[in-house]
């Protein structure tokens, strides 16, 4: 299953390298319309990319809407029971910053959710394997296992799934800049009894 994203990647870096190797001339092809937007990739994308978005997936817009967020956040929700655990700390990013866009009820420009990207430097989260995994790349630190269900939530040593952390010293404190209080209201039951 790893190396299947990691061909992805690989496939996604030779179209963004032959788009800027090949710019003087036009090419054709079943992958054009994807090398095209790879080669005008920023940063939010290429956390989508990271998070597993499927490239005839990822938004082209120059902000993301109320309704791509939502959709945004299913798709990463989807993509998180598949256990794939390298994409686990920039999905739960992505859902995050689609979660905010919600709640917040209004379009945000890509540029703007380029920049939030920095709150992100140096944060990780607590995977379903227990490890400790770096919300933006998805590397992971190291094992605080095991988990066990402590007051109706999921915990390794003293740290809960779905939370933001910040290492302090050889642990990790909780980032409380990175939590959203009042989740918000949707029709789908689903989406509120998965949290």
């Amino acid at each position: 299953m790893r190396n299947m994203y990691w061909g992805r990647y690989a496939l996604v870096l030779m179209m963004v390298m032959g788009a800027a190797g090949c710019a003087h001339h036009k090419e054709t092809g079943y992958f054009e319309r994807d090398r095209t937007r790879m080669s005008q990739a920023d940063d939010f994308t290429w956390l989508l990319m990271r998070a597993g978005v499927e490239p005839e997936v990822l938004p082209s817009t120059e902000e993301i809407t109320v309704q791509q967020a939502e959709e945004l956040r299913l798709w990463i929700r989807l993509m998180l029971l598949d256990g794939h655990m390298a994409s686990y700390g920039p999905r739960k990013t992505v859902e995050f910053l689609m979660e905010e866009i919600i709640a917040g009820g209004v379009p945000v420009a890509r540029s703007v959710l380029s920049q939030q990207l920095v709150r992100f430097r140096g944060r990780f989260v607590l995977r379903p394997d227990a490890y400790v995994a770096d919300a933006l790349r998805g590397k992971p630190l190291r094992s605080v296992g095991p988990l066990r269900v402590e007051r109706g939530a999921i915990v390794a040593a003293s740290l809960k799934l779905d939370t933001f952390y910040m290492p302090q010293g050889s642990s990790f404190l909780a980032d409380p800049g990175l939590a959203i209080h009042a989740r918000p209201s949707t029709a789908n039951p689903v989406s509120t009894a998965q949290r």
